[in-house]
């Protein structure tokens, strides 16, 4: 820059400076939105206020305040802006109309100034029930709609027990709840019936004691009972700013939904949705994310969803939208939703769902309905974390997982590339679920689709640990996860029927407590079967393990007994003999409990697996001998090394048992089961295989290398595969076919040997050098 002379004045004086700064005021003016116009301002609307009926545009542009409640509108569609504010001493607004598209943007308060103002949202024409498009509040794309009302305390958890009869809730946090709020109050045992709504007649100074106006119809636990936090929950339902349905479209369970499209974004916080969904009907949801794509700047938080007739909150084809700190009661159906598989980087933080139902007859969308979970996860990659289900009347978690998106929309790209069984886990940390009619984490399809003949395993590229699940008065289990290299770690479990299953291999219970029973007396989880066993955690599949878990509560008692380790029961399918236990500490606990089963029943093809049922005590945790078996107390288990044990219902034997597998190759089989195998003592097991439609074609059971066992089935197939896995000692596994035919083919694995004796074929299996396995082909 040219440096000035002393004396000589730049061209650019004070008066062009002063041109200058003229201008850009003149900028700074234009950029900023002009006033709104007034809804009760009949220039507005040129000349004539909007009449009843009337199907109303806001056009792009034009910035409208609703300052007065307007008639009802047939419909209303916003290009440019309408907006809510609070205003002194101004009565309650109230917008219906027969469907409302959000083109523009729709903001009732801000995130700094939430509404105060209540504001009521009615969609759908009064007299009849939601159909078509009526009834649908639409974010269409380019829309935003913003609605932030005046928020509540967040829900919290009652420190003290409330009888049935009180009228009085002790809090654990303060409150900001006044007189007419109606509240969820989450069931303490394990009917999830016992949720109950009630309305706050009067609040203490400090927030921390609510006087109701009705007392209460059940007892609400609030204490924290042998390291498990079972105080009840509890959370507003009002809000300032209410979306609801006519009441004849709430009288048939027909009300509005809340769609947000592709393109469009939705921010809401401090909204009641009550009276809304549209039962039976796909897609017809209280608020709905449809095919929305990335919702990075999307949420749903701090609001309510009451009485609603088809799900809660559906992510359909949608990424990065937030879920956090909602309460939820009384659900039909699945409530938190995430549709077909391709929802992925979601986070559903801090939810509190109440009470979920199952669909009435006729009305559920997928099949599962009828069984209903508060959290239905259809792709591991999302975060979950700090939820609550109360009441579901199946699971408080359900993550179905299928082999490859599911759904009317999604794309042959999606179809190619996105795999939810094989996807790695986002985050599932410290989630509650109690009170359910089943189960409180459950991992597991139940069914594949049709034409989908792959188990329905999670199978992850990574373990996924599913951390700090506290899981308490589940009916059936706290946790049951079905797939490979799963982890549940840092548990909380209590009062459940069973803690947990896997039906796994490389899966593992690692760290925290299992409660049998604690102070939280309720009656027996399964009413029908007061004699049912309680357990900690049952062996199944395999290999699984348990380690660094302190079981306590579990004192068997003349009406059932009880054990902190057992078997998943009377199951036909494989037990791995090296599941294992080690580092755990049994505290007023009976360590083992396997119930009695020596003879096969029809009703479940026998319980093959379950009557050779064993796993590994590592350490002598569990036995007090380290390396030793804990098998199940049969003539065919035990042998001389054994020590029984008769209130577990087993035996422990140093070593490992070896698994024997008998298999018909046959491309057209017949019924070659029951199979007998007998040991040389006179010691047998008959097995009946598993169960399928058709012959039988695979038996398994474990048993001990050493002595000579004679196999004899009902008919001998074409193709007979035998084999014998997890030897851990030098000892091979001795075989005779008894009364078979001479096999014209046979090949044997290395290190194996065959022979005859008599009319008897005798093999040895055992593995080759540095293997664990043995395999013989027999072709008759």
């Amino acid at each position: 820059m040219p440096s000035l002379r002393p004396g000589l004045r730049p061209w650019w004086g004070p008066a062009l400076l002063c041109a200058l700064a003229a201008v850009l005021a003149a900028g700074l003016a234009s950029a900023r939105p002009p006033a709104p116009l007034r809804w009760s301002d009949p220039r507005t609307w040129g000349g004539r206020l909007p009449q009843p009926g009337q199907a109303v545009t806001i056009p792009r542009g034009q910035r409208v305040l609703l300052d007065v409640s307007p008639p009802l509108l047939g419909a209303l569609t916003i290009q440019g802006e309408l907006l809510v504010q609070d205003q002194a001493g101004t009565a309650p607004l109230t917008l219906q109309a027969g469907r409302i598209d959000v083109a523009g943007r729709w903001q009732a308060g801000q995130r700094t100034q939430p509404l105060r103002r209540p504001l009521r949202v009615v969609l759908g024409l009064p007299g009849r029930p939601a159909s078509g498009a009526a009834g649908l509040l639409t974010v269409l794309p380019g829309g935003t709609l913003e609605l932030w009302g005046a928020q509540p305390s967040r829900w919290t958890q009652l420190s003290r027990t409330a009888p049935a009869g009180s009228r009085t809730l002790h809090l654990l946090a303060g409150v900001n709840w006044g007189p007419g709020t109606v509240l969820a109050l989450a069931p303490s045992g394990f009917d999830p019936g016992e949720a109950e709504q009630v309305t706050v007649a009067a609040r203490s100074r400090d927030g921390r004691t609510l006087t109701l106006r009705a007392p209460l119809r059940y007892r609400h636990y609030g204490e924290v009972t042998r390291g498990v936090d079972e105080r009840a929950e509890v959370g507003a339902l009002s809000r300032a700013i209410t979306v609801t349905s006519p009441a004849a479209a709430r009288r048939a369970r027909q009300g509005g939904s809340l769609m947000v499209l592709r393109g469009g974004t939705l921010r809401a916080s401090g909204v009641a949705f009550t009276g809304l969904g549209r039962a039976g009907h796909k897609g017809m949801y209280p608020v709905h994310f449809h095919r929305a794509g990335l919702q990075a700047h999307s949420f749903v938080a701090d609001s309510s969803f009451s009485e609603p007739f088809n799900r809660c909150l559906t992510l359909h084809g949608t990424q990065g939208a937030r879920v956090e700190g909602n309460v939820t009661f009384g659900a039909s159906g699945h409530c938190f939703f995430l549709e077909d598989g391709t929802e992925t980087g979601n986070q559903l933080l801090g939810n509190l769902a109440v009470q979920t139902r199952a669909t009435p007859p006729g009305e559920a969308i997928l099949d599962t309905d009828v069984l209903a979970a508060a959290f239905w996860i259809t792709n591991p990659d999302n975060v979950l974390r700090g939820n609550v289900a109360a009441g579901a009347e199946h699971s408080g978690f359900w993550y179905s997982l299928p082999p490859q998106p599911q759904g009317d929309g999604v794309t042959p790209e999606e179809a190619r590339t996105i795999r939810p069984r094989r996807t790695a886990l986002g985050e599932f940390r410290d989630n509650v679920a109690h009170s359910t009619g089943h189960t409180g984490l459950f991992v597991d399809n139940l069914k594949n689709p049709p034409g989908v003949l792959e188990a329905p395993n999670y199978s992850p590229p990574r373990p996924a640990d599913f951390q700090g699940l506290t899981a308490y008065k589940n009916r059936r289990r706290g946790a049951w996860l079905r797939g490979t290299g799963l982890r549940l770690s840092r548990v909380r479990l209590a009062d459940n029927a069973i803690g947990v299953t896997f039906a796994a291999a490389d899966a593992e219970l690692r760290g925290g407590v299992v409660v049998g029973e604690s102070d939280n007396r309720t009656g027996p989880p399964k009413p029908q079967e007061p004699h049912f066993p309680l357990r900690g955690f049952e062996f199944y599949d395999g290999p699984v393990a348990v380690q660094d878990v302190l079981f306590t509560g579990f004192v068997s008692t003349p009406q059932r007994p009880a054990g902190a380790l057992g078997a998943l029961q009377f199951s036909p399918f494989f037990f791995h003999p090296a599941s294992r236990a080690a580092r755990l500490r049994f505290v007023n606990a009976q360590p083992v409990y396997l119930a009695p089963r020596p003879l096969p029943a029809p009703e479940d093809a026998g319980a093959d697996g379950y009557r050779s049922a064993a796993f590994l005590d590592v350490d002598g945790s569990v036995t007090g001998h380290p390396g030793s078996s804990v098998l199940l107390d049969t003539p065919f288990l035990r042998r001389p090394a054994c020590v029984g044990q008769p209130a577990w219902g087993a035996v422990t034997c140093p070593g490992s048992p070896v698994s024997l597998f008998a298999v018909d190759l046959d491309p057209q089989p017949r019924a070659m089961g029951p199979l007998t195998v007998r040991r040389e003592d006179g010691a047998g097991i008959l097995l009946r295989g598993n169960p399928r439609e058709g012959p039988n074609r695979s038996f398994q059971t474990n048993l001990w290398p050493g002595p000579t066992y004679a196999l004899r089935p009902a008919h001998w197939p074409r193709h007979l595969r035998l084999a014998a896995h997890h030897f851990t000692g030098p000892h091979p596994l001795t075989l005779t076919l008894a009364a078979a035919p001479r096999p014209a083919r046979m090949t044997l694995s290395p290190g194996s040997a065959a022979q005859w004796r008599g009319d008897h074929l005798q093999l040895q299996l055992r593995p080759a050098q540095g293997a664990t396995s043995a395999t013989v082909d027999l072709w008759f």
